[in-house]
């Protein structure tokens, strides 16, 4: 670029005989079009940076700095800056600009142009713009169109601030590729996070399948002990207060159910899998669990062996939850020539609590183990209808309180669950 102090422009590379080869813009952008393409995008902010302050001191400007358009809020911001010694910074002046400031310039770079004010005390500029230029001390200034899929995403700018200067046809070709390289940079930028709110939005509707799908599950057990209650209502033969009995089993039920649906529906609009921990005696969740599932225990006559159990920090409806279903798994999947029997035992161990539930039934083999912890994956040998949703379930909610939930073999002969979780 020409300047009245300066011989030579933008690609100027010397005499012959003048020793090394002096850094050129050609060089560097060779090189810049290197560290564009392979450059992790965790620093393509640092390179750009990198590479403003490259172009504009091979340049000889005061000022290399890059705008980006947000065509949907009408505005231009300025996302990089490099300033030469002494040369005051303005980018946290020029955030969100209005369109409706820059019309000229956006006409330009929306054309593919590039906008060229070679003397800001130039009396042809408009009085507004030439008034902020020299605010701003530039005396002259060059800006390039970033073009991507023909619109125009922004633009790189180049301030002078000691004089006049006159930009060629090459000078503006070279800055022109250094446009191209810096859109081209932007473009991946943009694929990138297309492609992760693609993994986002895949994320979101696998925690939505799941969550509908735990809503339908948790619901069926206290679902069905209302069913049992009112099939007694309908029997002949009950007196009075066995009736008010099962009446108001029945009406705690539903309240239940209904406390339950409140908070999962709390739980999915704040996009949260538990609400706080609190310290939460887990013979109280157990207790609550058993009620939920009273009459499939009842009609499947099981054996419930609890012992004494510490106090955790935790959900209670979500424990809850993971108890019920833990508990329910025993009532579903011991064969029925068998009385089902399930022992829940806890201890704490240092800053964890462990909680065992052991079963009977036929259990799940150490390679199967793994897999059945997946949504909507079952044992090979299940014999009872479901969705596969029950164990996953379980390691979510547990996950999601910083613990662990393992399978093995119980004593019994059947499924041993451990589950550890923070001790208050």
């Amino acid at each position: 670029m020409d300047a009245p102090e300066q011989a030579g422009g933008v690609g100027d590379v010397g005499c012959a005989d003048a020793g090394p080869e002096p850094p050129s813009v050609e060089r560097a952008l060779l090189d810049l079009a290197v560290d564009f393409v392979s450059v992790p995008l965790e620093r393509l902010d640092e390179t750009i940076d990198d590479t403003l302050r490259t172009i504009g001191e091979l340049s000889g400007v005061g000022r290399s700095y890059l705008f980006t358009y947000d065509w949907d809020r009408q505005t231009a911001t300025n996302t990089h800056e490099w300033c030469a010694p002494g040369v005051r910074s303005v980018i946290d002046e020029l955030q969100q600009v209005s369109v409706a400031q820059l019309q000229d310039w956006v006409t330009s770079h929306q054309a593919g142009q590039p906008v060229l004010r070679t003397d800001t005390t130039d009396p042809t500029l408009e009085p507004a713009e030439r008034d902020q230029l020299l605010a701003q001390q530039i005396t002259a200034l060059v800006t390039l169109p970033l073009m991507s899929d023909g619109a125009c995403v922004g633009f790189v700018g180049f301030d002078v601030v000691d004089g006049p200067r006159t930009w060629d046809e090459q000078d503006l070709e070279l800055l022109g590729v250094f446009a191209e390289l810096l859109a081209h940079a932007e473009e991946r930028r943009t694929m990138e996070r297309v492609r992760q709110s693609a993994v986002q939005l895949a994320a979101a509707n696998e925690q939505l399948t799941a969550f509908a799908g735990a809503v339908s599950h948790d619901l069926k057990a206290p679902l069905t002990t209302v069913q049992g209650m009112l099939s007694l209502l309908q029997a002949s033969g009950l007196d009075e207060p066995r009736r008010a009995e099962i009446l108001d089993r029945a009406v705690a039920a539903t309240r239940r159910m209904a406390a339950m649906i409140d908070r999962l529906l709390a739980y999915a609009a704040a996009g949260r899998e538990i609400g706080d921990p609190v310290p939460l005696p887990l013979d109280r969740v157990v207790a609550a669990a058993i009620e939920h599932l009273a009459g499939p225990l009842q009609e499947r006559d099981v054996e419930v062996d609890v012992g004494t159990l510490p106090t955790v920090l935790g959900d209670e409806v979500r424990l809850v939850e993971v108890v019920q279903n833990l508990v329910c798994n025993v009532v579903r999947h011991v064969p029925v020539d068998r009385r089902p029997i399930v022992t829940i035992r806890g201890h704490r161990s240092g800053d964890t609590v462990v909680l065992t539930v052991a079963d009977n039934g036929d259990g799940i083999a150490a390679a199967d183990r793994a897999r059945v912890l997946r949504s909507f994956e079952r044992g090979p040998a299940a014999a009872t209808p479901g969705a596969g949703l029950g164990l996953p379930l379980c390691a979510r909610i547990v996950a999601a309180h910083g613990g662990t939930l393992d399978l093995s073999t119980s004593s019994l002969g059947g499924l041993l669950v451990t589950v550890q979780l923070p001790a208050p």
